[in-house]
């Protein structure tokens, strides 16, 4: 037997080349590439600020998203990032520092195609994103009239504040002081515990677990909160401090004077109309958009309004307009519009459904009722086979509050409608039910949670259900039912998977354990998902998997260090399908979070090995042709984040910098055929950031990062360079805000020829951005927001066919501009 590089003819081998290499080109480069710089840290409880750049030509109906989850979920959750230029940016929502990391990766959807970041297995390689205490010291803060000398530190798993949130701005009616306590008590005494506000001691409502306060009336400005807790001893905790802020207008009122507290508004909210216009690569786009909030109550009913309206809005694409209203009791709550309803991980969790959602909630018995579409219908095109109408209806009950106690009965149905469109291929119909319960114990210090669930995906229904007959006849046996008296439940036939359901291939489950004692936040999960398990209600679960997760949390010298230890074991397509071998997946972690405090750096080492193995060792013949499907490489990542605030030239300044090494390593590397491309990949990249806040009111940001990318044995090499300036300037009583930055981006590399028949590809270009923009506070509740910024790009790259002909890639420069007005009631 000849081998394949034999057997081809040398046109041949050259052929199989070049489609491999356009094949990685056009996931990499030729097209569109997504650029950004990875996020190392965020503080507890503060949004966090993405923005990911656009390397490539797409149109306004192209979409953004970033997935996000808390480390050890199983499910994604996901948002639409804004788009200004070639940049996209959003913010993820503050997380608790219990939360630990956040994962994260982006998907770009530009038409049919879908490029994520990072390019190779995302949703078990995402980025992750470190959580970190707060930066805000007692220096900062206003010191209270009376503290105690603490003898003793708290976690952040001892208490929570509910409300304000750190650093939150809230109307001077919707002020409530709330902060949740976990303490046993043995541990807490009530009776001695204090709540400070501005420095003066006020009547609280203090028990065992929750500390509230509703003050009378605030003015405007910043205000600080201390909270005083005393152990059963008398000794007294580290106090728990913090700042927020109350907007609006208000007469200027004498601390200590009485004063009536305004009476509450029926209802309140905001709305807002923006209009955007940009050029880039040349073409016009323009993006407007009105959207508005309220929110109000009467007695114990609440109720509320969202509503986001856009000139994006296209027939041809799903729905980008959103609206949402609601009311809610408590008891009873209604939800129509754009509803985001979860049932659980497995089966329903945050997918959007445009339609009603319906609650009743008795505590020891509840129901969650939804029923809505989850696609619209769109008719096929040049390009697409299109996409038919799909709904979904969902019924969850639940015994049990859920504080400590909840046990859960789920059944969804998701179905295309064939008559939506004419010519659409393959609509669908989907049957999920499972079950989930939750139990913890001990204040949520010991938590298990487990879910189930199967299904029955039947991929095609345009031909209808099959009979009675044909069924008994596939699986030889009597079903005792005819398939048509059901098919309001499911349409069965021969694309419906599994058939046979005994295998339980369609079933997947999932259980963890939670336990925080002792400084250990100690976390166990196992999941296993079936080959055959199909939800369309969450469409993004990875099936045809399974394995276990443990990980461990380890706070030392007085929560000063954190100690992070993770472990996964996990088989990817575990019941090998499609002559695809089963793949081990085995990943490690480690890392170490310094908190020194007193003016130290904050420091963070993690360490991360990643290996897949499909335990294929030798190569293989099919039909005289040699091929090799072998797989056991390893990726090991280095990360060094330093993070520090200091006082330089009677200056605060917050320094960060930080380090990566990748390195992906191929066993095989010297034994492959000379057909494959070698898989060894090299990465750095290293950032540095400098924010200083001047005594006049003027804040300025420099950053620099830079990547160096070596994949392909060295055929493909890739190197970037971006440099940051910003200066942001307040003036008029912070009336005013005015901002300007500089951008440079510099790229260069290119991929060498694979063989004699292919390109060469050549990047070389530059961008370089002015950006500016600014807020007017118009009143107190209204302000004129506006931004722009100017491209110009140089590209000097391009392609050199194999003739020595070069093509070189075009030049522009672009423009974008955004004006906004908003306004609170």
């Amino acid at each position: 037997m000849r081998k394949f590089t034999i057997a081809f003819s040398l046109s041949g081998k050259c052929l199989i080349l070049f489609l491999l290499f356009l094949t990685i080109t056009s996931l990499s480069y030729a097209q569109v590439r997504l650029i950004h710089d990875q996020i190392f840290q965020a503080e507890e409880n503060k949004p966090i600020e993405l923005m990911v750049q656009v390397d490539g030509e797409f149109t306004s109906g192209d979409e953004m998203r970033v997935y996000y989850r808390v480390s050890g979920e199983d499910s994604y959750e996901y948002i639409i990032l804004d788009n200004i230029g070639n940049e996209f940016r959003g913010r993820l929502p503050a997380f608790p520092f219990s939360a630990d990391k956040i994962e994260y990766f982006f998907s770009f959807i530009k038409g049919s195609e879908i490029i994520t970041l990072p390019v190779s297995d995302p949703y078990f390689n995402p980025f992750s994103i470190q959580i970190t205490p707060r930066s805000d010291t007692p220096a900062t803060i206003e010191t209270p009239t009376v503290t105690p000398q603490a003898s003793q530190d708290l976690s952040d798993e001892d208490y929570l504040v509910l409300g304000p949130e750190p650093g939150e701005k809230v109307a001077p009616e919707d002020v409530f002081i709330a902060v949740s306590v976990f303490l046993d008590a043995s541990a807490f005494d009530s009776t001695r515990s204090q709540l400070y506000l501005d420095g003066s001691i006020v009547v609280a409502e203090i028990t065992s677990d929750l500390i509230t306060y509703a003050p009378a009336f605030l003015p405007v400005g910043a205000h600080t909160i201390q909270v005083n807790l005393f152990d059963a001893n008398g000794n007294p905790y580290k106090p728990i401090q913090w700042n927020f802020q109350v907007t609006g207008t208000q007469a200027a009122v004498a601390r200590g004077t009485t004063v009536s507290r305004p009476s509450s508004k029926i209802m309140s909210g905001s709305v807002f109309i923006e209009s955007k216009v940009d050029k880039y690569s040349g073409n016009e786009r323009n993006n407007h958009q009105i959207g508005a909030r309220i929110r109000g109550n009467s007695g114990k009913i609440k109720y509320g309004s969202r509503v986001y309206l856009t000139s994006l809005e296209d027939k041809v694409f799903q729905p980008r307009h959103r609206f949402l209203f609601w009311v809610e009791t408590g008891i009873v709550n209604l939800y129509v519009g754009d509803t985001s309803p979860r049932f659980s991980q497995l089966m329903l969790w945050g997918k959007r459904v445009r339609g009603f959602e319906a609650q009743l909630n008795l505590k020891f018995i509840n129901f969650d009722f939804v029923m809505g579409k989850v696609n619209r219908s769109i008719s096929p095109g040049t390009t697409s086979s299109g996409t038919f109408e799909r709904n979904l209806r969902g019924l969850r009950t639940s015994f049990g509050s859920g504080k400590n106690f909840q046990f859960g009965l789920s059944a969804v149905k998701v179905k295309d409608d064939v008559e939506s469109i004419s010519g659409g291929l393959r609509p669908k119909d989907n049957v999920i039910g499972g079950a989930d319960l939750l139990i913890s114990l001990f204040k949520n210090r010991f938590r298990w949670k487990t879910e189930i669930a199967v299904s029955l995906l039947t991929d095609d229904i345009s031909s209808g259900p099959l009979s009675k007959q044909d069924i008994e006849e596939l699986i030889d046996t009597d079903v005792g039912f005819d398939p048509a008296d059901y098919e309001d439940i499911l349409i069965i036939n021969l694309s419906t998977t599994p058939l046979d359901p005994t295998d339980f291939t369609s079933g997947a489950y999932s259980s963890s354990i939670q336990i925080r004692a002792a400084r250990h936040n100690f976390r166990i999960k196992y999941k296993s998902i079936g080959a055959a398990y199909n939800s369309l209600a969450n469409s993004f679960l990875k099936s045809n998997v399974r394995g276990l997760k443990i990980s461990d949390r380890v706070r030392l010298f007085k929560n000063r260090v954190y100690l992070n230890l993770s472990y996964e074991n996990y088989d990817d397509n575990f019941k090998a399908e499609d002559n695809n071998p089963t793949i081990a997946l085995r990943t490690f972690r480690g890392g170490v979070n310094l908190f020194p405090g007193n003016g130290l750096p904050n420091l963070t080492v993690n360490f991360k090995s990643y290996n897949r193995d499909n335990k294929i060792t030798a190569t293989k013949f099919i039909n005289n042709v040699e091929f090799d499907n072998r797989e056991d490489n390893t990726t090991k990542d280095i990360t060094v984040s330093l993070s520090h605030d200091f006082l330089l030239f009677d200056l605060d300044n917050t320094i960060n910098i930080s380090y990566v090494t990748m390195d992906k390593n191929d066993v095989f590397v010297n034994s492959r055929l000379g057909s494959s491309l070698p898989i060894g990949i090299n990465n750095d990249i290293q950032s540095f950031s400098l924010k200083t806040k001047f005594r006049q009111p003027l804040t300025t940001r420099i950053s620099y990062s830079e990547n160096k990318n070596n994949s392909i044995g060295g055929l493909s090499q890739f190197k970037f360079k971006m440099l940051n300036l910003r200066a942001e300037y307040k003036a008029l009583q912070n009336k005013l805000t005015l901002y300007a930055g500089y951008g440079r981006f510099e790229a260069e590399g290119g991929t060498g020829a694979l063989s004699p028949q292919a390109d060469v590809l050549v990047i070389d270009y530059t961008k370089n951005n002015l950006n500016f923009g600014g807020r007017i506070d118009v009143s107190a509740k209204s302000a004129l927001v506006f931004d722009g910024t100017i491209i110009d790009y140089s590209d000097n790259g391009g392609i050199t066919d194999s003739n020595g002909q070069f093509t070189q890639n075009n030049s522009f420069k672009d423009r974008t501009f955004r004006i906004r007005f908003e306004s609170r009631f």
